[in-house]
């Protein structure tokens, strides 16, 4: 027997219970801080399998035609704060690379 779309997996739950408990109880983040230093690999390793594998973004190219006079000036002359609220797009937060 199947559960219906969307329902709650009871047992994935439970699992994801279990698992906080024992974290708990072996010492928590404290402890596997202690574990993740002597064990850097496999820690790298656990922490890349979690980590989420897709990026989602919301790319707009712009040309020479989508940008006025002053906004050209100010990226030519490396003045481009602004640019981005100015075209209606977002600014990038400090320290993205």
């Amino acid at each position: 027997m199947s559960r219906t779309k969307g329902a709650k997996n009871r047992y994935g739950a439970e699992v994801k219970e279990n698992l906080v408990a024992v974290f708990t109880r072996l010492g928590g983040t404290h402890a596997m801080a202690e574990w993740a230093r002597e064990h850097a690999t496999e820690f790298y390793r656990m922490y890349a399998q979690l980590a989420p594998k897709e990026v989602t973004a919301d790319v707009r190219v712009l040309t020479e035609v989508d940008l006025t006079d002053e906004q050209l000036a100010a990226i030519a002359t490396g003045r481009s704060e602004g640019t981005a609220e100015e075209t209606g797009g977002e600014s990038e937060p400090v320290g993205v690379h």
